[in-house]
């Protein structure tokens, strides 16, 4: 399963939610988070919850201050 993950920063409302059911559904089969330009924030966090995060070369990936 593939997920986009794109986000420029700001809130991570509903960011923890998508992490959850990401989580829930790589117990079932391997996730991927798709990164094309910039995942930040809740973007990233949300991401976070695929078994792996693939982005392009010059993409902006992470967050100051996320702790999962």
């Amino acid at each position: 399963m593939y997920a986009i993950a794109t986000g420029t920063g700001g809130t991570t409302t509903g960011a923890e939610s998508l992490y959850d059911e990401l989580r829930r559904l790589a117990a079932k089969k391997p996730t991927v988070a798709v990164v094309d330009g910039m995942a930040a924030s809740g973007a990233y966090i949300a991401a976070l919850g695929a078994d792996e995060i693939v982005a392009r070369g010059n993409s902006l990936v992470g967050s100051i201050g996320v702790l999962m």
